[in-house]
């Protein structure tokens, strides 16, 4: 079985001829048609709404334009897919049913890419059916779906206990090395980041403030949030006497809808300067592969 195999290349070939075998029985050419009729409903639609507005702001002129292009493509579909619209309506269980198969195919396939047990039983499960662990697991699927090059994570692991979180995360690494997809991982546990990135990027309040390897990250932070992350998290690799207590960030995290003026972290930074609150810090790279945003670092700033 493909969900029990460590072998990268058995995988793939499994995958490649799961494909092929469940193209055989689909029309393509009916697919294309139907995918080009919903596309010129999608922009029938988005003309509609552009009308409707052109209305309510009292733009005439456009409102009329807008008007007659709705009515020209409206007619258009009406003519070029009248047969294919009585096919949908009339037979479409007939004209559906390769649809439906290649998606309950493909998502078995996408289940057990991501190791879920017996597959073709959870596909007809309810959510409250899975235990956490596989409903994270079925979110990932649901977002490999479309063969994405990019696999945002924000927080995948948030409420997991620590057993499943280390199964989701191993999940996560071998789909990155077995399909070549990147990984855009968001997350504010520190360990996570050690054990998931290659490079890291640090944000405060909206911006990003530091960018670098993960190595450097942790053994030579530089912006001063970065540092006081950093040592506010226990490390067992430092020593530390008991009676030391751990570094504390103080005041709180800004409102963004008012952000206070240049750099956003100066009223909380120890080493604020008179110029942190008139303009922002540039981000520029202090070494190879390390980028700072802070003026202790450089007297660059951003052009307003």
């Amino acid at each position: 079985m493909i969900e029990n195999s460590t072998d990268d290349s058995y995988i793939k070939t499994e995958i490649i001829n799961m494909i092929q075998e469940n193209k055989k029985d689909i029309d393509l050419k009916f697919i294309n048609e139907v995918k080009e009729y919903y596309t010129l409903q999608d922009q029938l639609f988005s003309l509609t709404l552009q009308e409707i507005q052109a209305e309510r702001t009292g733009e005439t002129a456009l409102m009329n334009q807008k008007r007659e292009e709705v009515k020209a493509l409206r007619k258009y579909i009406l003519n070029r897919f009248f047969i294919l619209r009585m096919k949908l309506r009339f037979a479409e269980k007939h004209y559906m049913t390769p649809f439906r198969k290649e998606a309950r195919r493909r998502a078995i396939e996408l289940l057990s890419l991501v190791n879920i047990a017996g597959p073709e039983i959870v596909v007809d499960s309810y959510p409250h059916e899975l235990s956490g662990g596989m409903q994270q697991r079925a979110m990932i699927a649901m977002a490999l779906a479309s063969n994405p090059k990019m696999l945002i994570a924000d927080e995948p692991t948030t409420a997991l206990d620590v057993t499943t979180q280390a199964q989701i995360l191993e999940i996560i690494k071998d789909l990155n090395q077995l399909i070549g997809m990147g990984v855009l991982f968001i997350t504010h546990d520190l360990a996570v980041i050690a054990e998931m990135c290659d490079r890291v990027g640090v944000m405060y309040a909206g911006n990003l403030v530091e960018e670098t390897t993960t190595t450097e990250i942790f053994n030579d932070p530089k912006h001063p949030y970065t540092v006081g992350l950093m040592n506010s998290v226990p490390r067992a690799d430092k020593k530390r006497e008991r009676e030391i207590k751990l570094d504390t960030i103080p005041g709180t995290v800004p409102n963004l809808i008012t952000p206070p003026s240049g750099c956003r972290f100066h009223p909380r930074c120890k080493f604020a300067m008179d110029i942190c609150s008139l303009k922002k810090p540039k981000l520029v790279e202090i070494s190879p592969q390390h980028k700072v945003a802070c003026f202790l670092y450089s007297d660059e700033s951003e052009v307003d």
